[in-house]
This record gives C-alpha cells, structure tokens and sequence, in this order.
C-alpha cells in the first residue's frame, strides 16, 4: 500500500515497467535512425556535387544522432534493474569503453 511509483519499478498493473517503455522507444528511434544512415550512404554520391554536399551534411546529423540515441539507450540499459545475478558492473565498464571507442572512430571517420 505504501509503495511509490518509480521508473524503474514495477507498476502497480503488473505491466513492464517505464524504463523498459522507454527502452524500447529509444531503441525503435535508433533502429530508424541506423535506416536513414544505411539509405544515406548508398546514395551519397549519386547527384550534383550540391547536392552530394548536402547529402553529406544529412549523413553528419543522422549519425550524430544516431550516436547520441545509442548514448541514451546505454544509459537506460545501465540505469534498469537487473534481472539476473550477473557482474553488471564490469560488463556496464566493458560496455561504455566499447561505445566511447566506437564514437571516437565514428568521429575520426567523419572528420
């Protein structure tokens, strides 16, 4: 009865919690944004050097956001609850390492 509502505890339906929700929604937004860089880069050299500029630019900002819907997700994922008895914090540590390297490559290559 005295329970508080919280992100990342259970609701009191028994439905999935927000954090999961959310999860999912960041997930679903970086899915389409992973799309939209595949379908950028397949067309990047197919017009007028105008627009082929453009494209460029287009393929920058969906990639930064790309990245950044991938920080978020790696965010909430280290922030819900765990659900089995494993060493979350090494692999959390090994995770972000992997996602800082792969944004410095991503940014040497865009540079």
């Amino acid at each position: 009865m005295g329970e508080s509502r919280t992100l990342t505890g259970p609701s009191p339906q028994g439905s999935f919690p927000a954090m999961s929700i959310l999860l999912g929604l960041v997930t679903v937004l970086a899915a389409f944004l992973t799309l939209a860089v595949g379908a950028t880069v397949f067309q990047l050299r197919s017009s007028d050097p105008a627009g082929n500029g453009l494209a460029h630019v287009f393929l920058t900002i969906s990639a930064i956001a790309l990245w950044v819907m991938l920080a978020i997700a790696l965010g909430l994922a280290t922030l819900r609850q765990p659900r089995h008895p494993l060493p979350w914090a090494s692999i959390n540590l090994y995770t972000l390492l992997l996602f800082v390297l792969a944004a410095a490559g991503q940014a040497a290559c865009l540079a």
